[in-house]
């Protein structure tokens, strides 16, 4: 927990709103459904910047930016509706991931630090990791089956599903002692659309 000291004093310990999007490719159909893909991500944290020498609250703002780019694999068992009419699909997926960050100062310009041997450097980077995934989809087809059934002609969507994940990612570097940890755990949900 000492690591995250500096990060909670300025930014605090709530919980922000990541934004996500992904896309999906299925590679193998046989006891349920393998896919490829990527997805990335925004968030941001608000904060206010400490003074050097008192390590005291100043008035100017700072802000942290985090972008997550992730390549995934997963295992979707869709056995469950295709073949038995029961509207959940439960999957697992991981990969390797990649985090942009950034910071920026009061005024809008990207943050900068300056090391123990009298260097300047700007506050951005990025870190690799991993991450993994279990998520249950839930078939939205059901609601309204004849809507449903006309979506692949109407719009090329083959199925709807609303999804609910639990995700784990060891963002740090693959433990280098030269990088923060930007890894968490996370519950996403959202939409998911089969083309």
């Amino acid at each position: 927990a000492g690591e995250l000291e500096p990060f909670k004093k300025i930014y605090g310990s709530s919980s922000e709103f990541l934004f996500e999007a992904g896309l999906d490719y299925e590679i193998w159909h046989g006891f349920g459904t393998v896919t490829v893909g990527g997805s990335f991500g925004f968030v941001q944290y608000l904060g206010k910047a400490r003074t050097q020498r008192t390590d005291e609250k100043s008035s100017d703002t700072t802000v942290f930016n985090l972008v997550p780019l992730r390549l995934t694999a997963g295992y979707h068992f869709d056995l469950l509706a295709d073949k038995w009419n029961i509207p959940v699909v439960p999957y697992l997926s991981g990969g390797l991931s990649y985090y942009v960050w950034w910071v920026l100062d009061g005024v809008g310009d990207v943050s900068s630090w300056t090391d123990g041997d009298g260097d300047e450097h700007d506050a951005t980077g990025g870190i690799f990791g991993l991450h993994f995934c279990a998520g249950l989809k839930l078939l939205l087809d059901f609601l309204d089956e004849e809507a449903a059934s006309n979506l692949p002609n109407d719009g090329g969507v083959v199925n709807t599903y609303f999804f609910v994940e639990f995700a784990l990612s060891w963002v740090d570097g693959f433990g280098s002692s030269n990088h923060m940890d930007v890894g968490d755990e996370t519950v996403m949900f959202g939409l998911m659309m089969e083309l």
